[in-house]
């Protein structure tokens, strides 16, 4: 039996050299599994994180969200489509073995990419950006970011 908690580890040796990680980050009343948060360079990855400044806006030049389940991919899409106010892309990472059983189509349509996951974990279907960021929700997300001095996987 496969538990959700077994996608954690792939997922993060997946995205963890190029960017920040963080996990169950707040978003209003949800929590978004997976954040995934690229510094614009590195001086502020080993200075600004390290200094504890918290008011930097436009800290990141990528933010990706990623929702995790096992299996149940309709109710991970609509999770995921609350993700595209404050990330710049969305993912929905699944168990390799239930790709087969998702629409691929439907996630096409709504811009969410899908990552696979055995023992490692690779984008299957690419996320497009976010056509739906808002300021907002954004920069709590980078606040949150910074005030938890994410580092690298």
């Amino acid at each position: 039996m496969v538990f959700e908690s077994t996608l954690y580890p792939p997922l993060t040796r997946h995205f963890q050299k190029d960017y920040l990680m963080a996990w169950e980050v707040p978003l209003a009343s949800k929590k978004i599994d997976v954040v995934c948060a690229r510094p614009k360079d590195s001086y502020f990855a080993s200075n600004h994180l390290a200094s504890g400044e918290t008011n930097i806006p436009n800290t990141f030049q990528e933010i990706i969200a990623i929702e995790v389940k096992v299996e149940k991919w309709k109710k991970a899409l609509r999770q995921a489509l609350i993700y595209q106010l404050c990330a710049h892309k969305v993912y929905v990472a699944l168990w390799y073995s239930y790709l087969k059983n998702i629409d691929f189509d439907c996630f096409a349509r709504f811009g969410v990419g899908v990552i696979a996951v055995d023992g490692n974990a690779r984008i299957v279907k690419e996320s497009k950006q976010s056509p739906y960021v808002n300021p907002e929700y954004m920069s709590s997300i980078e606040k949150y970011l910074i005030e938890q001095k994410v580092r690298r996987g």
